[in-house]
């Protein structure tokens, strides 16, 4: 009896593969149907490496030695692309996406799909697209992040390359500058949230808070930090990934750590484990700091599609404060969203959600109801397995 599923590729470019919750759902919902494999990068970092014979880290050697070899060999083939931009002007274009890194990667994804003929490619971003479109393969364009540097790397991209497209939303969708994308038939809107089921245990109103996700300056924590400071009622947890000098700020709040309104756990944590934690909080954060020059430099990137924590958050009941037009909070009334983020503003909000606890956190459940990652990624699913 042959085996007549399809085989499909994903190409994930990034070295935070166990905090990306889309390409995990994906992964989840296609592999009974077809052989799925992941590509991607391994940042011991960034979060532990999930072990499943599918996923496979193109940065993860059997030996030192071999690593170096690598590592010499990518270096060497830079220098050598670095003189053919130079002698040869269309190489500007052909190579600008590659860095040292991807020359690197892309001889790995290549050797690899010798080995697993790929029916369907998915490419998330520009870098593993570009090399498809190098090697004459089609594939699926997988937009996450919308940065400039992105969305320059993006004009290269050749449409007739692409079969369809999988973006956040509609707003993001029209931020593209792939030419001749909008004419492009097949668009599949998918937003970074889990399977919607609702919790046996519901959130309860209180004064506990939690910031998941990257605890990077950009994504403001450290607005939470000075608000417990200066309000004396609140505890909060960070549990994330640490992007920032967390050490520094384990010793700025050690009076608050030693009092117990402050836990910083950066350790990954499974699913269910995460979950558990959250459902002890009653409030999250999930915002942006445009003042930082980072997200200044990309606003409409970060304030056109919010975080996945925020639809973890609002697949527990718990309401969430984040960024002012975030519509995904505001159409459901799932919460507050803020233009500032000063000390006053966000205790105004938290006292907001408590004072009609039950009311926001049934909202909150609405909205994750309604952005459920099945339902969403459906159409797309029966159009590649198709």
């Amino acid at each position: 009896m042959t085996n007549d599923k399809k085989r499909i590729v994903i190409l994930f470019p990034y070295p935070w593969f166990p905090q990306a919750p889309t390409i995990l759902g994906l992964y989840d919902y296609l592999k009974g149907k077809a052989e799925v494999k992941i590509l991607t990068l391994y940042n011991p970092k960034r979060g532990s490496i999930l072990d499943n014979p599918d996923f496979i880290y193109l940065n993860q050697y059997k030996t030192r030695q071999k690593e170096w070899f690598e590592v010499k060999r990518s270096y060497f083939a830079y220098q050598l692309l670095k003189l053919k931009r130079i002698i040869w002007r269309r190489a500007e274009k052909k190579y600008k996406i590659l860095n040292t890194d991807w020359l690197l990667y892309g001889h790995a994804i290549k050797k690899y799909l010798k080995q697993f003929p790929a029916d369907e490619i998915i490419a998330v971003d520009p870098a593993p697209a570009f090399l498809c479109q190098r090697w004459g393969k089609s594939y699926h364009f997988l937009s996450t992040e919308l940065q400039t540097e992105r969305l320059m790397e993006m004009k290269d991209l050749d449409i007739a390359s692409i079969r369809s497209v999988i973006i956040q939303n509609e707003q993001r969708f029209n931020l593209l500058t792939i030419e001749g994308v909008k004419q492009l038939n097949h668009v599949f809107y998918i937003q970074n949230a889990p399977v919607f089921k609702m919790p046996e245990k519901r959130t309860v109103p209180s004064n506990r808070l939690i910031f998941a996700g990257g605890l990077w300056d950009g994504f403001g924590f450290k607005h939470c930090l000075a608000l417990i400071r200066k309000y004396k009622k609140y505890t909060l947890t960070l549990k994330g990934t640490p992007l920032s000098d967390i050490e520094a700020c384990k010793q700025e709040y050690a009076e608050e750590i030693k009092e117990g309104r402050l836990v910083i756990d950066t350790a990954y944590a499974s699913k269910k484990d995460f979950d558990e934690l959250l459902q002890e909080h009653s409030i999250g954060f999930s915002f942006y700091d445009t003042g930082h020059p980072e997200i200044a430099k990309s606003k409409e990137h970060y304030l056109t599609a919010p975080s996945g924590k925020m639809f973890t958050y609002f697949g527990l009941g718990i309401p969430v404060i984040g960024s002012f037009g975030l519509k995904e909070i505001d159409s459901f009334e799932a919460g507050i969203t803020l233009q500032d983020f000063s000390l006053d503003s966000l205790n105004a909000a938290i006292e907001t959600i408590l004072a009609d606890y039950s009311t926001y956190s049934a909202n909150a459940l609405k909205a994750s109801s309604f952005y459920s990652f099945d339902k969403m990624v459906k159409p797309f699913a029966d159009f590649i397995l198709d």
